[in-house]
């Protein structure tokens, strides 16, 4: 990948969650499935191409269209991957993470719909992570894991990011 990739807030549809005002959903919670569409000249974020969300668990959710689409990473509202979640998927077949990753700088709306991110799981290569409390990334990461020795799932945020994600970056180390 050229360049960073980025995600802001989706528009709702009929199968996400309202805009707006959002309703926690409960920790044993809606799984859903985010398809990204990748960033093209004159766009600076990733589009949301569509979310499905479902309450009967994972394997209810609408399934990746095809071999091109790659889960990236997935959020869950508790600790240790339990609970809701969402995971996020390029639709583009960019393949897996690169130096350059992904970068999600607006997840506020998501983390609220969850009633807060509390660990997440980068998927083929994207083990490195920052978390932010803050959109946009801005300001020092309250959890940062770099180093390939500390690569991959994040049973736990930390005390300080847990239930207030609000950006993260995900990439390969």
């Amino acid at each position: 990948m050229a360049a960073a990739l980025t995600v802001t807030a989706a528009p709702a549809t009929a199968s996400s969650p309202p805009t707006g005002r959002i309703s926690p959903i409960s920790s044993a919670g809606q799984h859903c499935a985010v398809f990204l569409d990748r960033v093209t000249p004159g766009r600076s974020a990733m589009k949301v191409v569509s979310r499905s969300c479902s309450a009967a668990g994972k394997s209810a959710l609408a399934v990746p269209d095809s071999a091109a689409d790659t889960a990236l990473v997935t959020v869950f509202a508790d600790q240790n991957y339990l609970g809701g979640s969402f995971t996020y998927y390029d639709t583009h077949g960019n393949g897996t993470c690169d130096a350059t990753g992904y970068s999600f700088d607006d997840v506020a709306e998501n983390n609220a719909w969850l009633n807060g991110i509390s660990s997440m799981r980068g998927y083929d290569r994207c083990t490195a992570a920052e978390i932010y409390t803050t959109i946009n990334r801005q300001g020092s990461p309250c959890f940062s894991q770099e180093s390939p020795a500390d690569g991959g799932p994040i049973p736990y945020v930390g005390d300080v990011c847990n239930d207030h994600v609000r950006s993260f970056r995900i990439w390969a180390r």
